[in-house]
């Protein structure tokens, strides 16, 4: 059976040679902002203690800055508001609480462009954001 590329309303046999027309450079160093945006982007809308999508999210800082914690990618995460309170300025093993993720430094182009695209109604049908 041939192997086939199936668009909306369209499907055609692999091509043998793609020709590219047009390159869009991709920028390599480009550092991403932490912000709410960027930052619920990353962490798929969820808190990352008790997983729900339905409470409106906070920035929680892991190691709480009054402890000397920083702002930084891999010390902040989602959480709903009652987590956030149930934290407060403890740490996670005084609190008896465990993160669902490690937090990490996202890519470019997972945060910006698809954060980006959750809110366009043609990617909307693609793009499953919560």
């Amino acid at each position: 059976m041939e192997r086939q590329l199936r668009a909306e309303r369209a499907s055609m046999p692999y091509p043998l040679v793609i020709r590219l027309i047009t390159y869009v450079p991709i920028p390599r160093r480009m550092t991403v902002a932490l912000n709410r945006r960027t930052l619920f982007s990353r962490d798929n809308f969820t808190c990352q203690y008790c997983g729900t999508t339905q409470a409106p999210l906070t920035i929680d800082h892991i190691l709480p800055r009054s402890r000397g914690g920083k702002h930084e990618w891999t010390n902040c995460v989602a959480a709903c508001a009652s987590c956030n309170r149930k934290k407060g300025d403890k740490l996670l093993s005084e609190a008896r609480m465990h993160l669902l993720s490690t937090p990490t430094k996202p890519a470019y182009l997972a945060v910006v462009l698809l954060g980006k695209a959750g809110g366009n109604k043609t990617w909307e049908r693609y793009i499953r954001m919560n």
